[in-house]
């Protein structure tokens, strides 16, 4: 991640993208946090479950499993 890259950071409370306005966590996002933890899933599972409770607070009109796939899907299981 470099310097001058924005910081794709969720905006509460309906959770879009504060840089571009697409969903949180968005591309760009997902790709800072990426490389961020180089591509640690355990960080990464880490990181994004610290959002979870705002997340599923300020998203209440959504399921809390719809809210967890939203945030935590898109970040492959570690095998165990």
């Amino acid at each position: 991640m470099g310097v001058r890259d924005p910081l794709h950071a969720p905006g509460r409370p309906g959770w879009t993208c504060l840089a571009c306005g697409d969903g949180w966590p968005c591309v760009q996002r997902k790709e800072q946090i990426r490389e961020l933890t180089a591509g640690d899933q355990v960080l990464m599972s880490i990181y994004m479950r610290t959002y979870l409770g705002d997340a599923c607070v300020d998203l209440s009109h959504l399921a809390v499993e719809q809210v967890k796939e939203r945030l935590m899907g898109w970040v492959t299981p570690c095998p165990l």
